[in-house]
């Protein structure tokens, strides 16, 4: 965001931390969020033991007056570890689906399953996420 001139319309970006390298340049370091050294998060929605995506959308609503203080959640996402947040958001809420993705797959075959509630938004163009 900073290269761009973006980081005004963030107020907080949640992701693994990353350095460039000092021997090569051109090299970007991406590390864990959860150490390798403590244990996993024990998701069972399937996420990534690095990360649960759902517990980090539920401490990012708790430190902005909980989930109640929200008309609506919008969640984009394409990968399949983003299936986790979805199942935990509410009727209303709204799932922003990369169509033919993981995500799209994951939902379509456990989506009923799990009861998911949000409402599913399928793109395929970053352009129709404005729209």
């Amino acid at each position: 965001p900073q290269h761009h001139g973006l980081e005004d319309l963030f107020s907080e970006i949640i992701t693994n931390p990353a350095e460039w390298s000092s021997e090569n340049p051109n090299r970007l370091n991406i590390g864990r969020r959860l150490p390798a050294s403590e244990p996993p998060h024990g998701c069972t929605i399937g996420c990534l033991a690095n990360m649960c995506k759902g517990d980090e959308l539920e401490a990012y609503l708790a430190k902005r007056g909980g989930r109640d203080a929200w008309d609506k959640v919008v969640y984009v996402g394409d990968g399949g570890n983003d299936f986790c947040p979805l199942v935990r958001m509410k009727a209303g809420d709204w799932g922003l689906v990369r169509k033919g993705m993981e995500l799209d797959e994951r939902i379509r075959e456990e989506g009923d399953k799990v009861g998911l509630k949000v409402v599913v938004k399928k793109w395929e163009q970053a352009w129709q996420i404005e729209e």
